[in-house]
């Protein structure tokens, strides 16, 4: 129990790094945001230094992550206690639309603290290196049957880190992702109020991006997409201040923020790129004052990303490892137009994506994209884009909010609406860049979390400026009630209902685990509850790229007294090199199935053999 509580304390830590730096009482309006931004740089910086000098001494492990959470907190406790009054109340406003928002803040809450995390790409590759770091208490890379555990940007998993390694269980490993979707809302209301919109289009804006399903469903989980979004649109909110006084300490705050996104997902280099793009050009017209000030930008984002590409490159020879399938090398205008259809089509109404499969597909092969080309379409083209309602991760569509998008492109293409020129630009560099260097997959939806992002205060501005009051109403009401549904539904439900998919409230957590997943759940608990009867001392991994790792891990670590090594196997000379007592083999599925039951062997001599499940207990 106690373990479990400490394991919140990171989250708790970096909530009162923010209160440390909001100013005392002055009469004027609090800077909320300057102070999340502050705060949030201090307590990453922290987690970024201290979890890569421990690894150059092999020293992560669970009583260093207790010791020194322990010291930043006390630090805390003296510089609060120190401070002769409370920091004033946030300037937040009321109203139905702040309560809304903070309805929808709550349930994302109670889905990221009553569920394990269950996402697939979690269970893959997020997840284990983290359990890999821990149990070799360095962040070096290890041979693994998962490229991504190794070659994947590194923040987000440094930030679970944090709570899985005071040994408490994964209770509170998801808030990671849901502080982030906080400072998402703060930021896209601070950069509303800087490109000169009203508390309305603040508020709009912020329920533009709270009502996003790709960013309150991910609120609750422990990949990317909301982290890398947080640090890109503090990144733009510093870049536009910096642009009114060309202040050197900001553009270092930019260079930090911009380095914590490329560190938190690949994605930031081009979506970012914009924005850099034009810092540079600034600095370039004014070498004497600026120049100084870019260099320094840019040494922060190499320095902070430097432990990262020297592991990257002692794994695969690349800064960029494991990344080859997500770059369009050879773009062509063909590839852009129909990477930019197929994005945008990833958010139609799902109804419409079947009927019309055929002409969207003859429309990319009319202009040379074929979907069996790998280098264009690596993972598969609109044939697996999901054709149903569905709540799932990676497939929720944000169509309610790319029905805004398009509404305010032929508005300003009809010129009865201007948005702030030079930003609308920039966001639309920012999607070009997307769908010209990165390759299309059907579960991109997620990925386009940052773009909804910086787009969002173009939203608000834009809806702040219908003359018809009962049309926003509409909106409003129309975000809200598929907000509603989208928590009825998915992985990590907040409903009374248990229908098709796993509920808290009535089931275990281990089954949880594997909440959309039902065929694996209960083979894959009688292989661990198998396990732990055997009391093992290691266990050898042989898993295909894709497979459930996380769940033996987080399941094992609730039934033995001392967790078994547990290492990968990459081939039958590992075997008899490494000599493990028991290999876990996790395979491809076949057909529907996208895996295989798991199985476990046993040595017998000088050969492995099958010793669970019984041949009549598998299917």
């Amino acid at each position: 129990m106690l373990f479990t509580l400490l394991s919140i304390l990171p989250y708790l830590c970096l909530v009162c790094t923010i209160w440390v730096f909001t100013p005392e009482p002055s009469g004027k309006r609090c800077a909320l945001f300057t102070s999340i931004v502050n705060g949030s740089l201090v307590w990453s910086l922290f987690i970024w230094l201290t979890s890569n000098i421990a690894s150059i001494f092999n020293a992560i492990c669970q009583p260093f992550i207790i010791a020194i959470w322990l010291a930043y907190a006390a630090i805390l406790v003296c510089i609060i206690s120190r401070r002769k009054h409370l920091p004033p109340h946030p300037d937040i406003p009321g109203g139905f639309l702040s309560a809304s928002i903070a309805a929808i803040c709550v349930c994302s809450l109670v889905a990221a603290i009553a569920y394990p995390p269950n996402m697939w790409d979690v269970h893959s590759y997020h997840l284990p290196r983290v359990m890999h770091w821990l149990q070799n208490h360095t962040l070096a890379p290890f041979p693994t049957n998962i490229p991504r555990q190794t070659g994947m940007p590194p923040f987000n998993a440094l930030v679970a880190m944090q709570s899985l390694g005071m040994g408490g269980g994964d209770h509170f490993v998801n808030l990671g992702q849901w502080l982030a979707f906080i400072g998402m809302i703060a930021a896209v209301a601070q950069i509303t109020s800087q490109l000169g919109g009203g508390r309305k289009a603040q508020i709009l804006a912020a329920l533009f991006i709270a009502t996003l399903p790709n960013a309150f469903i991910h609120a609750s989980n422990t990949e990317s997409s909301n982290i890398v979004s947080f640090w890109t649109l503090a990144a733009v909110s510093i870049f536009l201040d910096w642009q009114k006084n060309l202040d050197g300490k900001l553009l270092t705050k930019f260079g930090l923020c911009i380095g914590l996104a490329v560190l938190s997902k690949g994605s930031a280099y081009v979506v970012a790129l914009p924005f850099v793009i034009m810092v540079a050009f600034n600095c370039l017209k004014k070498p004497r004052k600026l120049l100084r000030q870019g260099f320094c930008a840019a040494l922060i984002i190499l320095s902070i990303n430097a432990p990262h590409y020297c592991r990257s490159i002692e794994a695969y020879g690349s800064p960029f490892g494991g990344a080859e399938k997500n770059i369009l090398y050879h773009p062509t205008p063909a590839t852009f137009v129909v990477n930019g259809a197929y994005n945008f089509l990833l958010h139609v109404p799902w109804l419409l994506i079947s009927p019309l499969r055929e002409t969207w597909q003859s429309g990319a092969k009319i202009l040379g994209a074929e979907e069996n080309d790998k280098e264009i379409f690596p993972w598969g083209g609109l044939d697996q884009a999901v054709s149903k309602l569905d709540f799932g991760d990676s497939s929720t569509p944000n169509f309610l909010q790319a029905v805004v998008l398009l509404g305010m492109l032929v508005a300003i293409v009809l010129r009865k609406f201007r948005p702030p020129f030079s930003y609308a630009c920039e966001v639309a560099a920012s999607f070009a860049m997307f769908c010209l260097l990165l390759s299309w997959h059907p579960w991109a939806a997620r990925i386009h979390t940052v773009l909804f992002s910086l787009a969002a205060p173009l939203a608000g501005i834009y809806m702040e400026s219908w003359k018809s009051r009962a049309l926003q109403n509409c909106l409003i009401l129309f975000f809200l009630l598929w907000t509603f549904m989208a928590f009825q539904g998915g992985l990590r439900r907040v409903g009374v209902f248990d229908n098709n998919q796993k509920n808290f409230l009535y089931s275990p957590r281990a089954d949880l685990y594997f909440n959309a997943y039902k065929r694996v759940a209960r083979p894959y608990i009688d292989m661990v509850n198998f396990l732990a009867a055997q009391n093992p001392q290691s266990i050898g991994l042989e898993l295909y790229d894709d497979a459930f790792e996380y769940p033996l891990w987080a399941l094992l670590s609730e039934k033995v007294k001392k967790m078994p090594k547990i290492f990968h196997l990459l081939s039958e000379n590992d075997r008899e090199k490494l000599n493990p007592q028991f290999i876990v083999v996790l395979g491809k599925g076949e057909g529907d199935a996208p895996l295989a039951l798991p199985c476990v062997l046993g040595k017998r001599g000088n050969s492995y053999i099958k010793i669970f499940p019984p041949d009549r207990d598998r299917e």
